[in-house]
């Protein structure tokens, strides 16, 4: 009999009395399985769960609330086996009822288990964070009597917090979960966990390997919207170490609307930045794209304008930046219309003249084309405008115009600063 067919079995026994009201099946499953057998149930499931199998994420609270029950219904010598404590910790720390195994606790003899792990436990439990992470600071990765789940478990509660003060340190230790449990839920969530450890330590080898690794296994988990999430933060934040073409090869990983939100937020943070080259990248890739959803390109032209009103091409972008309405962008997006316009004219701008941001102004447009791209539900989808964009062409000052036109941006950089950066604080709630 395989392992694998093993927990089908430990599952059914756990759901079949949920799924049915016959007395003699629930008795044959409550006879059959102990703490360790139920545990290992759980992990079959959460197999399922990160698959992306139909119900299975659903299924997760009943068999938790069941194995709980039963839990709570062993003979007390149960508990006198070290195994069968750990298999409770286990069940705590993916997802249990703390009062189940607080009254395991309070009834199991002492010394069974090393104290530290009931000291844990317990502070995990009643939410002692510090308690927690003092009790595991010295965690092992490889103890032949400590059951792999319990580790793989108490590692991903207690990773965060490490990152903070040690990422390299947190990094390791999330690749050991991958290394130790391939395909599995814990797998799963360790990728989730690492992206955004690779996005402090610079790791851009690691950040292609985790997001490889999360598409090739967990696409369909029922986390993965929260996956893109992250990932949609943390790649604009190293886009400034990727050259075009590996830019392209990182996005090209994610869902079309995630690239949309992705493109945006490079091209604006560039165009700020006065990286006027990405700024126009990113801004063509989410014309692009914009076109190919059918949703609106607004903001994507405008940044492809703003970043050519610096070039030969001036005079075009100039002529789409007047196509673009203040209506069909966001708040955060209007100053750079008034900016950028006023550039294009050639006049120095006034900052008094851009619109200042009140107490009132709705949640942040970032957020927003985020939980949009996601799943969320889009309130309002613009329309495309399929208008040819500007290309360099020769003026006869040449390189005189070029450069003098380029000061007036630098000055213009200069000046609106400090009211873009009032803006952008918006974006500092993620």
């Amino acid at each position: 009999m395989t392992n694998r067919f093993f927990k089908m079995i430990c599952l059914a026994g756990v759901v079949l009395p949920l799924l049915t009201s016959t007395p003699l099946q629930a008795q044959l499953a409550e006879s059959s399985l102990g703490p360790v057998q139920l545990i290992r149930s759980l992990e079959s499931l959460q197999d399922d769960i990160a698959s992306g199998q139909p119900g299975a994420l659903q299924m997760q609270p009943r068999v938790l609330a069941d194995i709980g029950q039963k839990f709570l219904k062993e003979d007390p010598s149960t508990w006198e086996n070290a195994q069968n404590i750990f298999a409770a910790l286990t069940y705590l720390f993916n997802g249990g009822n703390p009062d189940v195994v607080e009254t395991i606790l309070k009834n199991a003899p002492d010394g069974i288990i090393p104290k530290n792990y009931i000291d844990g436990a317990r502070a995990y439990a009643h939410h002692k964070k510090n308690r927690f992470l003092k009790a595991f600071d010295d965690l092992p990765e490889d103890d032949s009597e400590i059951p792999a789940a319990l580790l793989l478990s108490i590692t991903l509660s207690t990773v965060a917090d490490m990152a903070e003060a040690s990422p390299e340190k947190a990094s390791e230790r999330l690749n050991w979960v991958r290394l130790a449990a391939p395909g599995s839920l814990f797998e799963e969530a360790a990728i989730r966990r690492q992206i955004k450890v690779a996005s402090m330590t610079g790791d851009i080898k690691l950040l292609r390997l985790l997001t490889r690794n999360y598409v090739t296994r967990f696409s369909r988990s029922p986390y993965a919207n929260e996956f893109w999430r992250d990932f949609a933060t943390t790649l604009p934040s190293l886009d400034n170490r990727l050259d075009d073409q590996q830019l392209t090869e990182f996005v090209n990983f994610a869902p079309k609307t995630i690239q949309l939100v992705i493109y945006l937020k490079i091209s604006r943070t560039a165009l700020i930045d006065a990286r006027m080259a990405r700024a126009h990248f990113g801004a063509e890739k989410a014309i692009d794209i914009a076109h190919s959803l059918n949703v609106s390109d607004a903001s994507a032209r405008l940044y492809y304008a703003a970043s050519s009103v610096g070039s030969t091409a001036a005079e075009d972008a100039g002529a789409m930046l007047k196509t673009i309405s203040v209506n069909e962008l966001p708040e955060k997006d209007r100053p750079l219309l008034m900016a950028a316009q006023a550039v294009a004219k050639g006049v120095v701008l006034d900052t008094s003249i851009l619109p200042k941001q009140t107490d009132n102004d709705e949640e942040d447009d970032d957020q927003s084309a985020l939980k949009e791209a996601v799943g969320v539900p889009v309130d309002q989808v613009g329309t495309k405008t399929n208008e040819p964009l500007p290309t360099p062409t020769n003026t006869t000052s040449g390189k005189k115009d070029e450069q003098k036109i380029s000061g007036e941006i630098d000055q213009f950089m200069q000046q609106t600063q400090k009211k873009i950066d009032d803006v952008d604080k918006l974006l500092e709630k993620k």
